[in-house]
């Protein structure tokens, strides 16, 4: 039998441990938020204000074009994307994006996730004068605005900042480094389900379990971290776990999807008794396809452009705000991403969006 993802990562993480235990000596000696100024990787400000528990983190250097991909991840009440921070006179050196759980109780009947952006400046200084500007700017009332030393983090009118009890940093599989003229991000498959519902034991979120573990084959605790030099794909290694080619039954995960149908109720229709049913999280299939080499799950849906792995195992196109929709229960305002593309095989994954235009 062949070693599974795990095992083979685990076999090149041995290799490297000498290794890194002497980059990590240097590293103390420099601080973990020193920055570079010769062109090689960075460590930006903004992991260390990131929840651990965040399912998804993006990094990018700031610039017209970072700033056009990476604020439309950002729920869109926010208004981001209309912003234009290039043109103002400002000091920014990377922006950022995270969603986690939300702990706080808001007085609300649902749960929404915990959606942050973060403005990094060179000083705390520059930051004020970033949180300043986009205090007078457009939707500036959706917005809620704090500066943490030199980051900006900018939160939704009801969901504000607070320094995380433990951040990303805690996590042996994150690696804060930035590279040069790229951006990353962070993906904690088993995280997606927590943050949409607000309870990881909820049977929406079993059932999304299943879905990981059945629809994307994904082994449990999987989590992946890719690199993007222009944010149109994004390509990395699973930082743990991976794809087993032999978890992927699209049977069982229709069964487990299934099984969060609720009869809401019964009526008497033209021809006998019809019942009006509530789909789930099974609702995602109305908008998602799964691909396994020659078996199929889900709605066929457009995937011409988007990037893939070599001899991938797993092919997975969704529609972002039915996704999400489906799984939290709760239909909000449509994202400003269209449709996310995920290729996977045992060790590798290359993602991609569409933006809505």
């Amino acid at each position: 039998m062949g070693l599974t993802p795990s095992q083979r990562r685990n076999r090149r993480l041995a290799a490297g441990t000498a290794l890194a235990a002497v980059i990590a000596a240097g590293a103390l000696g420099l601080g973990i938020f020193a920055k570079s100024s010769d062109g090689g990787a960075t460590a930006s400000s903004i992991p260390a204000l990131v929840p651990a528990d965040a399912d998804t983190v993006v990094i990018a250097p700031f610039s017209e074009k970072w700033w056009d991909k990476v604020a439309p991840m950002d729920e869109p009440n926010k208004k981001l994307p209309e912003l234009k921070p290039a043109a103002a006179d400002l000091a920014i050196e990377n922006i950022g994006y995270s969603r986690s759980q939300d702990t706080e109780d808001h007085g609300t009947p649902f749960a929404l996730p915990l959606r942050l952006f973060y403005v990094e400046s060179p000083t705390q200084e520059d930051a004020e004068k970033v949180a300043d500007w986009l205090e007078h700017q457009a939707a500036s009332e959706n917005r809620t605005v704090t500066v943490e030393g030199d980051v900006v983090v900018v939160g939704s009118s009801i969901n504000s900042f607070k320094p995380p009890a433990e951040s990303i940093l805690t996590l042996d599989t994150y690696d804060p480094d930035q590279p040069a003229d790229a951006a990353t991000m962070w993906m904690n498959t088993g995280r997606e389900a927590v943050s949409l519902t607000g309870d990881g034991d909820s049977r929406e979120a079993r059932a999304y379990a299943d879905v990981l573990a059945n629809g994307f084959g994904f082994e449990t605790g999987t989590k992946w971290m890719g690199t993007s030099t222009d944010g149109e794909s994004w390509a990395g290694e699973f930082a743990a776990g991976g794809v087993n080619p032999e978890s992927i039954d699209f049977k069982k995960a229709v069964e487990s999807l299934a099984a969060t149908e609720e009869v809401l109720a019964e009526v008497d229709g033209p021809t006998g008794k019809a019942e009006v049913i509530k789909p789930g999280v099974g609702a995602i299939l109305d908008s998602a396809s799964f691909v396994a080499g020659t078996k199929h799950m889900g709605t066929p849906l457009e995937t011409a452009g988007t990037a893939s792995v070599k001899d991938p195992l797993i092919t997975v196109t969704n529609d972002v705000t039915s996704w999400d929709a489906s799984i939290s229960g709760i239909q909000m305002a449509n994202e400003n991403l269209a449709e996310r593309n995920i290729s996977a095989n045992a060790d590798e994954m290359v993602l991609s969006y569409s933006y809505r235009k």
